[in-house]
């Protein structure tokens, strides 16, 4: 936990360099949604908790300087986020969304999302797993899921160490496995 919370300041600045970029181009811009970018504001949804945290400490004051306009931060997961999206389709009340790859993907298809001005927002320079089908968006991040164990209760209890997802099916850990929350993309 503590190597997740030191990486999110790394994280929102990479989120700053390459998600809010997208939102640079709706800051004073006359196609800017109806939620914000006009009149110097823009309305960013994205995770709450601890990334909401960091993101209002590491990147907002230095965005907002550089963008000259004010943020409105709506906190929620990815699937929220695009209910949102979903429920504004007509009156857009959102600029920028930060969302899990599989959530935009839905966002996509339904036709909810605009394509980045490649023109305004220098974004050939990102690398090819990164950049969104029809430029609708630009990765910030990549998760990686694995199996986390503590070795020494293993040898203590005399239960194989998992290679594999199978592994954990074992009786001797019923209990003892914690998985990722089925609210999560991953989970």
């Amino acid at each position: 936990m503590d190597s997740h919370r030191s990486a999110l300041p790394a994280l929102c600045a990479v989120s700053s360099a390459l998600a809010l970029t997208v939102a640079v181009t709706g800051c004073g811009s006359p196609t800017a949604s109806a939620g914000g970018g006009k009149g110097g504001a823009l309305v960013v949804a994205g995770y709450g908790g601890s990334f909401e945290t960091a993101f209002h400490d590491s990147v907002l004051p230095t965005f907002e300087k550089s963008c000259g306009c004010k943020v409105t931060y709506i906190p929620g997961s990815s699937t929220d986020t695009v209910a949102k999206l979903k429920a504004q389709r007509a009156h857009p009340q959102i600029d920028v969304a930060l969302v899990d790859d599989g959530p935009q993907a839905q966002a996509l298809e339904a036709g909810l999302l605009a394509s980045i001005d490649t023109k305004v927002v220098p974004v050939d320079d990102v690398v090819k797993i990164a950049r969104m089908e029809n430029d609708s968006g630009v990765g910030f991040g990549l998760t990686a899921t694995g199996i986390a164990y503590n070795p020494e209760w293993f040898a203590e209890h005399g239960v194989p160490k998992p290679t594999t997802w199978e592994d954990l099916a074992n009786p001797k850990l019923k209990d003892k496995v914690v998985l990722p929350s089925i609210t999560n993309t991953y989970g």
